[in-house]
This record gives structure tokens, C-alpha cells and sequence, in this order.
């Protein structure tokens, strides 16, 4: 979770962390 703090300045649910993480596998 202290990564995702980083990235967002905040504690993001595990929606939006999942959201990311799938983007950043369509991306790549």
C-alpha cells in the first residue's frame, strides 16, 4: 500500500489500485 500512497498522495481502494495495475498491463 506505501507504493500506491506514493503514486497517488493518498490511500487509493482496491478498485482504483486494480484499475492501474490493468492499465499497466494493457500497456505493456
Amino acid at each position: 500500500a506505501g507504493q500506491f500512497e506514493m503514486w497517488t498522495g493518498e490511500k487509493a481502494p482496491i478498485q482504483a489500485m486494480r484499475e492501474v495495475l490493468m492499465k499497466k498491463i494493457e500497456g505493456n
